[in-house]
C-alpha cells in the first residue's frame, strides 16, 4: 500500500477545539431560507464582537435545523457551534453575549432580540481513534450541509458543481490543508509541504448530489449536498483525517455550517449529539395537524358513499383513532398496510386504482403538510404541478413570457415518466432535504408499498405506487433533477404530465 505520508495524528492532536449545543426560543415568529447558515452566521458575528464577515475559520457553525423554513413563538431551535483554540471562559462569554443579543431590538432578516436562551451544553471532545491501513473497501460520503468545493481543475459552468463528477482527492487534499491551517491558528508551526495523492486508487461508484443555496447580502453562495460512494485503499492516516472532516466541515465558507460531513464506514458521526429540537416527524403527527388532515379528507367532496361510511365509524371514536395513530407512529408500531387495487381498462389504457384508507391517507396528508413547504422552498417557482399559489395557467404564462424574451421551447409529455422513477435516488434526495430525519424513513415505507391486485402483491422497482396525497410534492422533488443537468442557458418549467425545455440558443433539435 501506498501511504500518505504527512503527520495526520500529530497535526491533529495540536489542534485545541471545542464543540457547543446552544438551544434558543423563539419570542416571535420567524422564517429562513432552505439552508438556515446566514442568519446563524450574522447572529455569532456579533457574539464574537465581529463586524459583518468577519468570522474566520476558528468558529464552525452547525445549522441542524436547516430545512425547516418557518418558526412559532414559543418553538425551540437547535444549533452548534466548533471553536477553535477556545480558552476556558469561552462558553461563559458566549452564554453572556447571547443573553444579551437576545435583548436587542429585533431588526428584519435577524433573529438578534427575538429569542430567549434556554441553554448551552459542551458536547464531549472525542478520543482519537487509532486506524490500521486496510484494503480496498467501499465508502459512503454524506455532505449534510452544502459543500463548496472548488474543483482542482476547473470547467467552464461547473466550477463548484458537476452532478456526473466529484474528485475524492480534491476533498481529501482541501481536508489536510484545512487541518494545517486550523493547527496554525492554534499557534503551532506547521511544514510548508504540499500532499500528493497521485499514488491513491480510488473510483467514484454513486453521485447524488444537490445544489442548495444561501443567498446572503448582495450574492449568493451555493454548495452540493447528498450522497457519494467512492471505493479506495485508504491508508490510517486518510482515515484519520476523515474522521476529523467530521468535525470540522471542509470547503470554503465553513463558518457558515458549510461543507458538514460525515462517512457511513467512519465511526466519530453522532446525530445525537446535536439534531433538531424537534423533528419533521413529530411534527407532522402532533394531534393539531393530524385532526387538520383528517378534517381535509373528510369533508371531500368525492368521496364514494363507501369511503363516507368509512369516515363515519372513524368519527364514532375519532380522538381515540386519531391518538391510536400517532402512537403507531411514535412508538415504532406503524407498519403501512400494501394498497388494494383493481385494474381497469380506460381509454388511456391500463390504470391501476387504489382503495380509500382513511388511517393511513390521513396520517399521509400531515406528513405532506409539513413536508411540502420544504420542498416547495428548494424547488424554486418553475414547477406548476398540484401546488398551493401555482396552477397550468401559471406556466403557460412563463412559456409566453419566456417566447416574448427571445426564447423557443420543446414540449415533452412524460405522463409515463413516472413509472421508471429510481426509488432510490428519489429516497437519498428526501433524506439530504430532510437530513436524515425520522420522516424520511416514513416516507420510505409509502414509495415502497406493495399493491394487493386480485389477491397477488405486486411489488415494482421503479416507479412509485398511486398515492394522491404524496406523488405530487415527490415527483416535483424528482423531477427537480433535470433542471441541475441543463446548461446554463436552458431553463425548465414542469406542468405535471407536461415538461418543458425552453433555451434562448435555440439548440433545442
Amino acid at each position: 500500500m501506498n501511504h500518505f505520508n504527512f503527520p495526520v495524528k500529530e497535526l491533529i492532536k495540536s489542534i485545541s477545539y471545542k464543540r457547543f449545543k446552544v438551544t434558543i426560543k423563539f419570542n416571535n415568529d420567524v422564517n429562513f431560507l432552505f439552508f438556515h447558515g446566514s442568519k446563524l452566521y450574522d447572529l455569532i458575528c456579533k457574539t464574537m464582537k465581529r463586524g459583518v464577515n468577519k468570522l474566520g475559520e476558528d468558529i464552525i457553525i452547525n445549522a441542524v435545523e436547516s430545512g425547516r423554513t418557518s418558526y412559532q413563538s414559543g418553538d425551540c431551535y437547535n444549533f452548534g457551534i466548533t471553536a477553535i483554540n477556545a480558552g476556558d471562559y469561552f462558553i461563559d462569554h458566549l452564554e453572556s453575549k447571547l443573553k444579551s443579543i437576545s435583548s436587542y431590538i429585533p431588526k428584519e432578516n435577524s433573529i438578534e432580540g427575538i429569542f430567549t436562551l434556554e441553554d448551552i451544553t459542551e458536547i464531549k471532545t472525542e478520543i482519537i481513534p487509532d486506524f490500521t491501513d486496510g484494503g480496498e473497501e467501499e465508502y459512503e460520503l454524506w455532505l449534510r450541509s452544502p459543500l463548496r468545493m472548488v474543483r482542482e481543475y476547473p470547467v467552464p459552468g461547473h466550477k463548484y458543481f458537476d452532478r456526473e463528477y466529484f474528485d475524492i482527492r480534491q476533498f481529501l487534499k482541501l481536508l489536510y490543508y484545512r487541518v494545517k491551517r486550523l493547527s496554525i491558528l492554534c499557534g503551532n508551526s506547521v511544514d510548508e509541504c504540499d500532499p500528493s495523492l497521485e499514488f491513491l486508487h480510488c473510483a467514484v461508484n454513486y453521485i447524488n448530489l444537490m445544489w442548495l443555496d444561501m443567498p446572503y447580502t448582495s450574492k449568493t453562495l451555493g454548495g452540493v449536498s447528498g450522497k457519494v460512494k467512492f471505493t479506495a485503499e485508504l491508508s490510517a492516516d486518510l482515515k484519520l483525517l476523515l474522521w476529523f472532516g467530521q468535525f470540522i466541515n471542509n470547503g470554503n465558507n465553513t463558518s457558515f455550517g458549510f461543507g458538514k460531513n460525515s462517512v457511513t464506514n467512519i465511526p466519530g458521526y453522532n446525530v445525537s449529539e446535536l439534531s433538531p429540537y424537534e423533528t419533521f416527524l413529530a411534527k407532522a403527527v402532533k394531534k393539531e395537524n393530524v385532526l387538520n388532515a383528517y378534517k381535509v379528507l373528510a369533508s371531500d367532496n368525492s368521496l364514494t358513499i363507501s369511503d363516507k361510511l368509512k369516515v363515519k365509524k372513524f368519527n364514532s371514536k375519532i380522538n381515540e383513532n386519531l391518538d391510536n395513530l400517532i402512537n403507531e407512529v411514535i412508538t415504532g408500531k406503524y407498519e403501512a398496510k400494501p394498497f388494494t387495487g383493481t385494474i381497469t381498462e380506460e381509454h388511456d389504457g391500463i390504470n391501476i386504482h387504489t382503495e380509500f384508507n382513511l388511517e393511513e391517507r390521513t396520517l399521509q396528508l400531515a406528513v405532506k403538510q409539513i413536508a411540502e413547504p420544504v420542498i416547495n422552498k428548494y424547488i424554486g417557482e418553475s414547477s406548476f404541478f398540484y401546488r398551493n399559489g401555482f396552477s397550468k395557467e401559471g406556466a403557460l404564462k412563463m412559456l409566453d413570457e419566456a417566447e416574448k424574451n427571445g426564447y423557443e421551447y420543446n414540449k415533452i409529455d412524460i405522463d409515463s415518466f413516472y413509472s421508471y422513477i429510481n426509488k432510490d435516488v428519489l429516497y437519498e434526495r428526501i433524506e439530504t432535504l430532510f437530513g436524515g430525519d425520522p420522516v424520511s424513513d416514513l416516507i420510505r415505507v409509502w414509495i415502497t408499498q406493495p399493491v394487493c391486485i386480485e389477491g397477488n402483491m405486486v411489488t415494482s422497482y421503479e416507479g412509485i405506487p398511486y398515492n394522491r396525497m404524496l406523488n405530487p410534492m415527490l415527483i416535483n422533488l424528482y423531477l427537480d433533477r433535470l433542471d441541475e443537468m441543463l446548461p446554463g442557458n436552458c431553463k425548465l418549467i414542469k406542468d405535471g404530465e407536461d415538461l418543458y425545455i425552453i433555451d434562448k440558443n435555440r439548440n433545442l433539435h
